[in-house]
């Protein structure tokens, strides 16, 4: 924020810092079961809006007698990296007044701000989920199978580089391999011979993506 020339403070329990008494936004970053216990403690600060960055709360959870939002960043931050904040989405729900100002906000750091129904946030947040954390299953599985037989991340990279962006470009239609041609002999010699963790991993998503299909 700091870089794109918006004022900020970060105030934390473990490492202090400084808690302004009023301005445009306040952001509560912290876990998800904490949420209304925190912003109750600090309700009487004269934020415009009162925020939160929970990807399945709704503002609901907030002090009621505030404007008040939900902001949730559509990545994955497995490390503190500003670049990864670049361009994003994040997706948004609230109280009228909130949203006017988030706006304002996410274009002054040129984010891509997108609105939805509160009661969609549960179905938004499971998709981000199986996108983030659940495609590690697969990831995983493969990863054990290819160091087993001498092959490293570098090898398959572009394997998996090219998986992804032909679903990014062309969706369903961009899925290759076995199933899709209905080479069930290869399928069945594949699940003969994986045991295992791996082994349960190939036949229970095999039977999901022909499901899918």
């Amino acid at each position: 924020m700091k870089e794109k020339g918006v004022y900020a403070e970060i105030f934390s329990r473990r490492e202090g810092g400084k808690i302004l008494e009023d301005g445009d936004i306040v952001f509560f970053a912290v876990k998800d079961g904490e949420i209304r216990e925190v912003s109750e403690r600090f309700s009487n600060l004269k934020f415009r809006v009162f925020c939160h960055l929970s990807g399945v709360l709704t503002s609901d959870i907030l002090p009621q007698d505030k404007e008040r939002a939900s902001f949730h960043p559509l990545q994955a931050f497995s490390r503190s990296d500003p670049n990864l904040w670049e361009g994003i989405t994040v997706v948004a729900e609230g109280t009228k007044g909130a949203i006017e100002i988030l706006k304002s906000f996410s274009e002054s750091l040129s984010l891509k701000l997108k609105i939805i129904q509160k009661d969609k946030k549960v179905i938004y947040h499971a998709a981000a989920v199986m996108l983030s954390n659940l495609i590690y299953v697969p990831l995983l599985g493969a990863q054990r199978l290819f160091s087993s037989v001498g092959i490293d991340r570098e090898d398959y990279g572009r394997l998996l580089r090219t998986s992804i962006e032909n679903f990014l470009n062309y969706g369903r239609e961009g899925l290759t391999g076995p199933i899709v041609r209905g080479d069930w002999e290869t399928v069945e010699i594949h699940r003969e011979n994986l045991r295992g963790l791996e082994g349960e991993i190939y036949s229970k998503l095999s039977e999901l993506l022909v499901k899918l299909l």
